[in-house]
């Protein structure tokens, strides 16, 4: 049995995160979305989830929709939205003056 039949196959047994990760990983799409993919994990556990997804995208585009501000300075290019629109984008270090602005709280 593949890989991916033995995943599918344990849909049952696994987190509402893991199925996320499951299936983007599955995926052979160029792009990849992952809504929240750390959601109900313990910090730890979400920190390793993050570091294995950006470890295994490849040529794949991951794009990850998070609240967590702590995983935005992993990332290549960081999108802030306000009210459905981007209000600035670029690398995290750049954008934290405006997100303590927006959030009044700044993350590591």
């Amino acid at each position: 049995m593949a890989i991916d039949d033995q995943i599918f196959a344990r849909m049952g047994e696994l987190s509402p995160a893991e199925k996320k990760v499951a299936r983007a990983l599955l995926s052979e799409a160029p792009v990849r979305l992952l809504d929240e993919p750390t959601e109900g994990l313990d910090p730890a556990a979400a920190d390793a989830l993050l570091a294995s997804l950006l470890a295994t995208r490849g040529t794949h585009t991951l794009v990850v929709v998070t609240h967590r501000h702590e995983m935005l300075a992993r990332f290549d290019e960081v999108l802030i939205l306000d009210a459905g629109r981007i209000v600035q984008s670029g690398r995290w270090e750049e954008l934290q003056p405006l997100q303590v602005a927006v959030s009044g709280t700044r993350s590591p």
